[in-house]
């Protein structure tokens, strides 16, 4: 679990149990019918806020020992007329309302621009500043190989500097201010706001591409889907205006081509992609397996010579000393052959 996504995760549980207003109602649960239906209508707002969870979310839940605010079958011990269940509940999320800030304040990483205390200097560096968060998904007890890292950081460099030689600004290079890992990686990548801004609509551009080529996202298909985004033209307009020339609009026109396909292939996704679309970028944007290892890819890795000296160890069947059965169907054989007029003519 990435610490991003546990954060993440922390503000949906409380966000959920502070807009139900759940704890006020189940402290008035015993105080008569307007309590009671104040108590059923924040029930309500938490369960439908529940099933919205994360699968983070949701464990954290499990931990605490909540699930039961999610069963209307529960519902009947909460609203009856004994405290216990109440107050057990009651102790569950004061616990809960009081560590989970203190665990996500643990989680969150310090920055020395955007967690520093507010200034006029800091103020005009945060607002030049951009952040882009790409994930490399892993699955299936795989992880990923030194090669996929290093396509994904350089297919963002590459398109960010594209992005930079167009507008001539080179002022902030791009940075990793921030590295998480989990059961997926992520990299939290800094730069010029505009840049960043600009980076990140043609990601988006990128993966609606994908989406529409579904079925043309490798091999030789990758150049098709890169040679199709829109920020191509748009570098041939200014070609053709004269703004830029010939040799740098064909390094600009590279520079996005191959980023788009590095990008693409190593399976990198940003946060943005679930709101743009209904396909899962988990599953479509899954990396070359090339650039994926683990236990199984491990195994298949076997090196020749342990291959070797297995199969010096394997006895051959020339090599197996005879059974008795062997013996017997020997002997049969023989005398079979020592009965037949062809075994006469050769005694």
């Amino acid at each position: 679990m990435r610490r991003a996504s546990l954060i993440a995760a922390v503000k949906q549980v409380l966000d959920a149990v502070v807009k139900s207003n759940l704890m006020n109602a189940m402290r008035g649960g015993d105080k008569g019918k307007q309590s009671v239906q104040a108590m059923l209508s924040a029930l309500n707002h938490y369960s439908i806020a529940a099933h919205t969870f994360s699968p983070e979310a949701q464990k954290l839940v499990d931990i605490f020992a909540l699930n039961e605010l999610d069963s209307a079958e529960s519902w009947f011990d909460l609203l009856g007329e004994g405290n216990i269940p109440r107050r057990k509940i009651m102790e569950r999320l004061a616990t809960l309302v009081d560590t989970l800030p203190r665990i996500a304040g643990l989680l969150e990483q310090d920055s020395p621009v955007l967690d520093a205390p507010i200034s006029s200097q800091v103020e005009s560096t945060r607002a030049s500043l951009g952040l882009l968060r790409i994930i490399l998904v892993e699955q299936d007890e795989s992880f990923s190989t030194l090669q996929r890292v290093i396509d994904s950081l350089e297919a963002c460099q590459e398109m960010y500097t594209a992005l930079a030689d167009l507008t001539d600004a080179h002022s902030v290079p791009l940075g990793v201010g921030a590295i998480d890992s989990g059961s997926d990686k992520s990299f939290d990548l800094f730069g010029a706001a505009d840049l960043i801004k600009q980076l990140n609509h043609l990601i988006l551009t990128i993966w609606d591409l994908v989406v529409f080529h579904k079925e043309r996202k490798m091999g030789r298909q990758l150049e098709l889907i890169a040679s199709s985004l829109p920020i191509l033209a748009q570098i041939t307009e200014l070609e053709k205006s004269e703004q830029i020339g010939r040799e740098q609009a064909e390094i600009i026109r590279r520079k996005i081509i191959d980023g788009a396909k590095k990008f693409i292939a190593s399976g990198t996704v940003i946060e943005g992609m679930n709101d743009v679309s209904q396909t899962d970028p988990r599953k479509l944007m899954a990396p070359e397996p090339r650039l994926l290892t683990g236990p199984e890819s491990l195994r298949e890795g076997e090196t020749d010579e342990k291959r070797a000296e297995s199969g010096a160890k394997t006895v051959s069947h020339e090599d197996r000393p005879l059974s008795d059965e062997d013996v017997r169907r020997i002997a049969a054989f023989l005398n079979r052959n020592s009965d037949s007029p062809q075994g006469d003519d050769l005694a």
